[in-house]
C-alpha cells in the first residue's frame, strides 16, 4: 500500500509564559506551503473575561487597517442549559477569533480548569490574486455573570488584501497570555 504525502508540517511550537502576543513571521510563513493551521492547547489569560484576537501582515508586521471582515457563531452550554448565542461583527484592525459578548458567556476567564483550545486554518497566505480567508471550530469553558459555561464557536473571517502574508498575530484584548501552546502547520 502506497503511503500519501499529504505536506502537512509542524513549523513551530509556542510554549506561553506571560507573553503579550504570540507571532509567526517570514521565518515560517513562506512561499512554500499555501496554507496554514493554528493550533491553541490549554491556553489561559493572565486577565479574566478577554477576547482572543488576529491579525495579519505582509511586511512582518500587523496590518491594523480597516481590511478584516469576520462573523461568529457560538453555541453553549450555560449552568445546564442549552443556549446559542450570536455574534457577528466588520473587524477594523483586527479578526475576533473569541469575541462572544453575551450575558451568559463572558470570553476567556481564569477561573479554575479554564482554557481555550482550538484550531484555526489560514488560506491562501501566498496569493496575489485572492482574499485571504480563515476559519475555526474551538471550543472554550468560560465563567461569567451567569455561572459556569462551556461553548464551541465557530468563525469565518477574511483579510482583505491580494499581496502574499508573512505575518500572523495573536494576541488578547487586555492583559498578557499566562499559559498554554499554540502551534504552527504549514500545509502544502
Amino acid at each position: 500500500m502506497a503511503v500519501m504525502n499529504i505536506g502537512f508540517n509542524l513549523l513551530r511550537t509556542t510554549t506561553i509564559s506571560d507573553d503579550a502576543s504570540v507571532e509567526f513571521t517570514s521565518d515560517y510563513i513562506t512561499s512554500f506551503y499555501r496554507h496554514y493551521i493554528v493550533e491553541f492547547s490549554e491556553v489561559v489569560p493572565e486577565t479574566n473575561d478577554v477576547r482572543l484576537y488576529m491579525q495579519m501582515g505582509t511586511a512582518n508586521t500587523a496590518d491594523t487597517g480597516n481590511n478584516y471582515r469576520y462573523i461568529t457563531q457560538t453555541t453553549g452550554v450555560q449552568s445546564g442549559d442549552s443556549d446559542d448565542w450570536y455574534w457577528a461583527s466588520s473587524g477594523t484592525g483586527l479578526i475576533g477569533l473569541i469575541s462572544v459578548t453575551s450575558a451568559f458567556i463572558n470570553e476567556l476567564g481564569t477561573g479554575t480548569g479554564e482554557n481555550f483550545n482550538g484550531q484555526l486554518k489560514v488560506y491562501n497566505v501566498n496569493s496575489t490574486s485572492a482574499y485571504k480567508t480563515v476559519g475555526n471550530m474551538d471550543s472554550f469553558p468560560s465563567y461569567g455573570e451567569q455561572g459556569h459555561s462551556s461553548a464551541t464557536q465557530f468563525l469565518s473571517g477574511t483579510y482583505e488584501i491580494q499581496t502574499a502574508v508573512n505575518y500572523l498575530k495573536f494576541y488578547l484584548s487586555s492583559g498578557n497570555l499566562a499559559s498554554g501552546q499554540v502551534r504552527l502547520y504549514g500545509v502544502r
